[in-house]
């Protein structure tokens, strides 16, 4: 709401009647300062729609984000997605996810769409808690700022792959306050300790746990709790927030059954939960299955998250 400081003084001099003004020119007096009020409290701002690049959450370069922020928002009803790159935590940017950025920017009005960097981890500095830090550090910065954006501060994740892990592991275990609402799990590790990683056959399986191991430096056999703690699996509780999955059957990086073991977890504590399994779709996909994946998160979050 914006009121008119000039209206409003006109309105309040209008009143300003010594005691010798007819008791019916004070009667309309008074009705035109209802009104003069009644005109205040329905002006409000027609909010255009408006996009930020770049806004920076921290002081390290990969701490921005993109930022679009729909017409006629509202810090009462229009709530946030936030895109959360792969890259398999040590390489990727904001830029993968455009496709996604455009199309809930074209598609609904409803949200403001935020697109995520977060700083990239390498030999000597590994992923958790890095990236989990930049996440929350982000949050509090949106939070602290969502007035000035005219949003709620309600999220919704959309990650893919190692973003997709990074979501759920925040959203499960480190989002204190609670903000996290719903989470789109693309392609995500679950669980590091599951037999799918632990006893497989296929190279690119191996590679990616073996990368994992070397992120870390230390070994699964050396640590078997630290590995527990990093696995979103471990971390579903009765609070975790309704979780909608991907996955392809033919995907050797991310096997399925990293999916279905989540999803047995949720369903343990009566967390709405969707899994959908591509047939011949590896680690991600092209159309139409590619847009089969966003009208889904559409729809769940129409279902879970409004």
């Amino acid at each position: 709401m914006i009121y008119t400081t000039t209206h409003s003084r006109d309105c309040y001099n209008r009143l300003n009647v010594n005691m010798k003004t007819p008791i019916i020119f004070i009667f309309f007096a008074l009705l035109t300062i209802i009104s003069c009020s009644k005109n205040d409290d329905t002006l409000e701002v027609n909010l255009t729609a408006t996009e930020l690049l770049n806004v920076s959450y921290g002081t390290n370069e990969n701490q921005t984000f993109d930022l679009f922020l729909p017409e006629n928002r509202s810090q009462t009803s229009t709530k946030t997605i936030v895109l959360i790159h792969g890259g398999g935590w040590t390489s990727g940017d904001k830029a993968d996810l455009i496709t996604v950025y455009d199309y809930f920017k074209t598609n609904t009005n409803e949200y403001a769409i935020v697109n995520l960097n977060y700083t990239l981890a390498d030999l000597n500095t590994s992923p958790i808690p890095l990236q989990t830090n930049d996440i929350n550090f982000f949050i509090q910065y949106f939070k602290e700022n969502a007035s000035e954006y005219n949003v709620n501060p309600e999220f919704a994740f959309i990650g893919t792959s190692a973003g997709a892990h990074l979501s759920m592991l925040y959203g499960y275990k480190y989002d204190e306050d609670k903000d996290v609402k719903v989470i789109c799990n693309i392609v995500g590790p679950t669980d590091f300790l599951h037999e799918s990683y632990l006893n497989t056959s296929e190279p690119e399986t191996t590679e990616l746990i073996t990368n994992v191991q070397t992120l870390y430096g230390m070994s699964i056999a050396e640590n078997i709790e630290f590995y527990e703690s990093i696995s979103p699996f471990y971390a579903v509780n009765e609070f975790s927030p309704a979780t909608i999955s991907f996955y392809g059957d033919e995907d050797f990086l991310v096997p399925e059954e990293q999916g279905i073991i989540l999803k047995e977890a949720l369903d343990n504590y009566n967390i709405p939960n969707e899994y959908i399994l591509y047939e011949g779709e590896g680690h991600g996909w092209g159309n139409p299955n590619f847009l089969h994946t966003l009208q889904k998160i559409e729809v769940f979050l129409t279902a879970n998250f409004n």
